[in-house]
């Protein structure tokens, strides 16, 4: 999601290399959690994991890391696996850019959840569709749900701003407006 939920529009391979991860992991990994033996299952998830990160789907495009900047905050404080954290912050973090990156997010919600209608729409549908697909994988979608509260929020504000994370740099609001929607749905 991080290379590919950027503001560029014209990177079409790389989108479908995106989508097509997407698609398997969307596919495979309801199939791991019935049948953990599964061998192909796992190893297709496996294959994703690898793809997803060896720079062949950021080749020419622009990133944003956002989400991982969020989370490393918590997973540093907190007892949370790391891709929990990013379930949980991912849906909250475009929904809080969604200002910025309808059009992707609307892309995204078309080529990946077969969405149709206006941008505006589709986003948000695909926002919504998000965070139920990690809610079926059994994930705990809420920081409180972790036994995390907002006592560190300032703390963590400060220096996400400080930071300056994102293709476009979030600010304190959107941080905010993140951190404190992931409390609880």
């Amino acid at each position: 999601m991080e290379q590919y939920l950027h503001t560029l529009q014209d990177v079409p391979l790389q989108d479908r290399f995106s989508e097509g991860i997407l698609l398997t992991l969307i596919e495979n990994a309801p199939l791991v959690l019935r049948d953990p033996d599964n061998y192909n299952a796992r190893a297709n998830v496996m294959l994703c994991a690898a793809m997803a990160l060896n720079n062949l789907i950021a080749m020419g495009t622009n990133q944003d890391w956002a989400t991982h900047g969020i989370e490393h905050e918590f997973s540093g404080i907190y007892d949370i696996p790391h891709g929990a954290g990013l379930a949980i912050i991912t849906p909250r973090w475009m929904k809080a850019i969604l200002g910025q990156k309808e059009a992707k997010i609307a892309h995204y919600g078309r080529r990946v959840w077969g969405l149709n209608g206006s941008d505006h729409r589709v986003a948000g549908e695909a926002i919504q569709k998000t965070y139920d697909f990690f809610k079926s994988l059994n994930i705990k979608m809420d920081l409180s749900e972790w036994g995390i509260g907002d006592e560190n929020f300032e703390k963590i504000t400060d220096k996400l701003v400080t930071n300056k994370i994102g293709e476009l740099p979030l600010n304190r609001k959107q941080i905010t407006q993140i951190l404190i929607n992931s409390l609880a749905s």
